[in-house]
């Protein structure tokens, strides 16, 4: 698991960043948060990165669950 959240200054999706780098090391979910825009993307080996559009985060191994209400809260 791997969670991001960047300061304002810094594109979540700039050009060149290295998701295979953290899957390589074993990492199965990438979690970055936009907390400007409250946008959520999520990335994994399988199906890449793309924008969240649910409620509630989850991993499956292990479980993990976050509300997003309670992140942008």
């Amino acid at each position: 698991m791997y969670i991001e959240i960047p300061p304002p200054t810094i594109s979540l999706l700039y050009p060149g960043r290295r998701f295979d780098e953290h899957f390589a090391r074993g990492v199965r979910y990438l979690w970055l948060f936009d907390p400007g825009s409250r946008h959520v993307y999520v990335a994994t080996p399988a199906v890449g990165l793309h924008e969240f559009k649910g409620s509630v985060l989850h991993t499956e191994n292990p479980v993990l669950e976050l509300p997003l209400a309670e992140v942008f809260a």
